[in-house]
């Protein structure tokens, strides 16, 4: 199956997003499709330079809380982000996940509503720190936009959510995410955790580069 992760703005700019890139090798090794997107360092590289001060200052780290501001921001960026949309779609990835902190929140909502707008039979999977049930899980999976909100470690319920998608074309349960059900939200409990790090891929930055 095609699969999709995308890491919107913002988060830093250290290191590529290590999740995405974990879920990729294991993707991967299951012999599945994965683009990874970094569009956090995309429209940092591409947009206006007066934003990207909000990358760079941590004190500034507010600006992607505001709903108002990231507006603004995706009006001057929206060429860019159309594009890469149209990229993502492109793919024909039946499932496109998103890394979700309390600092790319927004722009992935937004950039999950037009996945949605142009094919709403893509499964969209919010999973990360701020999609616990503590924080936003809960609110999260009441958005239109998404399907599915994966509330621990992604590294095991991205391929049992692959397999159900590929045996029944629709998801019914899954341990460790919160899913929409007949207009019904339905926690589906927690995921086993691995028991042995050592099993797991070492991650895959190939889709990863500097300065795109």
């Amino acid at each position: 199956m095609k699969v999709a992760l995308i890491q919107c703005p913002a988060w830093g700019r250290d290191c590529p997003p290590y999740p995405m890139a974990l879920l990729s090798a294991i993707l991967r090794r299951a012999n599945h499709e994965d683009s990874c997107f970094d569009l956090n360092n995309t429209l940092y590289c591409s947009g206006p330079d007066e934003y990207r001060k909000f990358w760079d200052d941590k004190d500034l780290y507010t600006f992607w809380s505001s709903k108002d501001l990231i507006g603004k921001f995706i009006q001057d960026n929206l060429k860019m982000i159309e594009f890469q949309v149209e990229r993502i779609l492109s793919t024909d990835a039946r499932i496109i996940g998103f890394t979700v902190h309390f600092s790319s929140l927004l722009v992935s909502l937004d950039i999950a509503r037009r996945i949605k707008k142009t094919d709403k039979k893509r499964v969209i999977v919010f999973g990360g720190p701020d999609c616990c049930r503590q924080l936003r899980g809960f609110e999260l999976i009441k958005e239109e936009a998404v399907d599915i909100v994966n509330v621990g470690e992604g590294d095991q319920s991205i391929l049992e959510l692959v397999m159900i998608l590929e045996s029944q074309d629709k998801v019914e349960y899954l341990k460790g995410t919160l899913i929409k059900k007949n207009g019904v939200f339905i926690d589906c409990g927690d995921m086993d955790v691995v028991d042995n790090l050592n099993d797991l891929p070492f991650p895959d930055y190939s889709d990863f580069n500097e300065d795109i």
